[in-house]
């Protein structure tokens, strides 16, 4: 089933694609479109990502993806990482409670050069990663 979701995926089928995918675990879906499809234009798999946020129950996690797919698969837009960070606001916004998020945040923007989150961002992020792990070196810096 795999291959033939990448094949619709390449021809901008998303519907179908997606339709395919429903029966996958959110796990295997990301992994369809972070490794199956890594060499493929990533164009064509952002947008699919920005349909699967307009489309699926689990938005929140598809703008986190979306923020991964930015950062470490395919960057073609010239400030990746602005659009990235964009996302994981996004996401956030969606489910405030969600640790992994904010984990992503301290570990990936704080030390970046351009600053997408305001000091108070950081620290309050900081503070809820402590909670949920006190030994957090990324969040005790």
């Amino acid at each position: 089933m795999s291959d033939k979701i990448i094949q619709l995926i390449r021809k901008m089928e998303y519907e179908k694609a997606y339709l395919l995918m429903c029966s996958l675990p959110l796990e295997e879906k990301w992994e369809v479109l972070s490794t199956d499809l890594y060499d493929e234009d990533p164009k064509i798999i952002y947008v699919f990502l920005l349909y699967l946020i307009a489309t699926d129950g689990n938005e929140a996690e598809w703008q986190y993806y979306c923020c991964l797919y930015l950062i470490y698969c395919n960057p073609f837009f010239d400030d990746t990482m602005k659009l990235a960070s964009w996302h994981i606001k996004q996401a956030i916004r969606l489910n405030p409670k969600n640790i992994g998020y904010k984990k992503q945040v301290i570990s990936t923007f704080y030390s970046y050069s351009e600053q997408y989150f305001s000091h108070k961002e950081y620290y309050q992020y900081a503070v809820d990663v402590l909670k949920d792990d006190p030994n957090d070196s990324d969040a005790k810096k």
